[in-house]
């Protein structure tokens, strides 16, 4: 697929995802099929040829989208309320295209700064002690550190140990327990990292 070709087709699947998210309503939030459903509909083995666009486009109806959960339903009620928005898939887009790999400053010092003033942003909404921030004369460095129960479930199934540090009563983690429960963790051969 070349520039053109690529404009094209973005266009249609804008128009496909307008369509799907306007519609999302009329579908059955939970797919109705068995596992390996999918298997019947898939060839053996890879293509040794590129299929066209056309034969793939078709494939996200006839393949993908019986087998989907519409996440994004408002019959949807379970785990979370929503997941995206026309904002957001524009960002996505945005994102995809620049294809920034945020290690350091270095390596893409628009991504490193956007990011640091948005947390600090996050910081002060939340109302967080100024030492969190990343532009306060009182900073040692800033950053929040927040995980979602995704990575405890991470954790358990790439065998790390992981370890719950208890919170003050407004459920906050103070740096003396963290620095305790890295001694401990040392001192008993661990090795701590986030």
């Amino acid at each position: 697929m070349e520039a053109e070709e690529y404009n094209r087709r973005a266009k249609e699947m804008v128009d496909y995802i307008t369509k799907y998210l306007g519609s999302i309503k009329d579908r059955k939030v939970i797919p109705e099929v068995k596992p390996g459903y999918m298997r019947e509909l898939l060839p053996d083995a890879a293509p040794s040829d590129p299929e066209s666009w056309d034969t793939i486009f078709k494939d996200i109806e006839r393949i993908i989208m019986p087998g989907v959960v519409h996440w994004q339903s408002p019959h949807m009620h379970a785990y979370y309320p929503s997941l995206t928005s026309w904002p957001s898939m524009l960002g996505d887009m945005l994102a995809d295209a620049i294809n920034c790999i945020g290690f350091t400053w270095a390596s893409s010092p628009a991504c490193t700064e956007l990011e640091m003033n948005v947390m600090d942003w996050l910081c002060k909404a939340l109302g967080l002690p100024s030492f969190f921030l990343h532009y306060h004369p009182d900073s040692v460095g800033g950053g929040i550190i927040q995980a979602h129960s995704s990575v405890e479930k991470a954790g358990l199934i790439s065998l790390v140990k992981i370890r719950f540090l208890p919170t003050d009563e407004e459920f906050s983690l103070r740096g003396d327990a963290l620095k305790e429960a890295i001694e401990e963790d040392r001192r008993m051969g661990l090795v701590p990292f986030l």
